[in-house]
């Protein structure tokens, strides 16, 4: 690990450090605002202030989560190492904390099994029926790969069922978030969260905002994984994927809400093609937002003259990509889904994902 990377590492550490902060400055934001109105206005909303005292007690409680996954964080990922972070913290820390706690509802609460059964479930039965002839003390030697792991959840659960697994991920915050769940808790519903206080619009009364659920829904240490490998790699997917020693290996690559995060899609199909062994399947589940999209106008021409954006497609061209790739598409059909979405917001983005299964050609 570089110095760089620690220095990512450290930031990343500090904005959940920092969580309470980012919270109290939202709030004392909106109570400055409260207080600008004259006299008469301020007494058309006299529950205003009680119900932002009633947030910031649910931050503090969120608090506790962000606080143990610094600690924990800071004396695995940095060994008790001292550094400067950043000042001030990025916006764009601040903006990952507060989706990484909001992203705890939907992989880990029991809540959020509405969301994983919309999008974990269908690629955890696409994989079962394909080993269904395999007894489970036996799927330990079929090797499925989670690009995009995220908190963890999918590639835990499809260990649940007996095989072999390893979930990938570049961030730092799904990473560091992980690794203390998986590792260092000791019973479920060990944290109450307040998952939908970080935005103000949208919701219908003031309970919706202030919903609670507990984490996580199991306690991934008490469970046995029947004889599977479950692990995590970290590293930006093609980088890792693409050694000598990834060539062929795994049985199944599921991704989920995964391919649109890509700059270059070719790479990654290419790079899901070279590790998968001949005969394997590829199983998708996901929408093509595009994530470097918005980056088009944000960043300067390369040294190369090349634009340090993403090429995005439609999903007419990236499925003929994919065939003209050495995939043979077996199964498609669309699945209709939220992706952390508040169930009680006034606002509800619905994607109609595109799931598919692709089998290696074999050579």
């Amino acid at each position: 690990m570089d110095e760089d990377e620690e220095q990512v590492i450290a930031d990343t550490l500090e904005a959940f450090k920092r969580y309470g902060e980012i919270m109290e400055l939202k709030i004392n934001i909106r109570r400055n605002m409260f207080k600008s109105l004259n006299q008469e206005e301020r007494l058309q909303l006299v529950e205003f202030e009680e119900h932002l005292d009633k947030i910031e007690a649910a931050a503090k409680i969120n608090c506790k989560l962000a606080s143990d996954i610094e600690k924990i964080g800071r004396s695995q990922f940095l060994s008790g190492k001292k550094y400067t972070e950043s000042q001030p913290l990025k916006i764009s820390y601040m903006d990952k904390v507060l989706t990484t706690i909001k992203q705890f509802w939907r992989e880990w609460s029991k809540d959020g099994m509405i969301e994983r059964d919309k999008s974990y479930k269908p690629i955890i039965d696409e994989i079962e029926s394909r080993f269904m002839d395999i007894h489970i003390n036996d799927r330990k030697k079929i090797n499925i790969l989670v690009p995009g792991a995220g908190l963890g959840r999918l590639p835990f659960d499809i260990a649940l069922k007996g095989f072999s697994v390893q979930g990938n991920e570049f961030s730092y915050f799904m990473l560091i978030s992980s690794f203390f769940l998986l590792n260092y808790l000791e019973s479920s519903d060990k944290y109450f969260l307040f998952p939908f206080i970080h935005t103000f619009s949208n919701h219908r009364t003031n309970e919706d905002l202030l919903y609670k659920c507990t984490i996580p829904d199991i306690n991934p240490r008490s469970v046995i994984f029947s004889g599977s490998n479950f692990s995590t790699s970290i590293g930006e997917f093609t980088e890792v994927y693409s050694q000598r020693s990834m060539e062929s290996f795994f049985d199944v690559i599921a991704t989920c809400f995964f391919i649109d995060t890509a700059p270059n899609i070719i790479s990654y199909i290419k790079t899901i093609w070279y590790s998968l062994k001949p005969g394997g399947f590829w199983i998708n589940l996901g929408p093509l937002l595009w994530h470097f999209e918005k980056d088009t106008y944000a960043k300067e021409i390369s040294q190369d003259n090349i634009p340090a954006c993403s090429i995005e497609l439609t999903l007419e061209t990236l499925i003929q990509l994919i065939k003209n790739s050495g995939f043979e598409i077996e199964k498609r059909k669309k699945i209709n889904t939220t992706y952390v979405g508040n169930p009680c917001s006034m606002l509800k983005y619905i994607y109609e994902t595109e799931f598919w299964v692709a089998r290696k050609k074999d050579i």
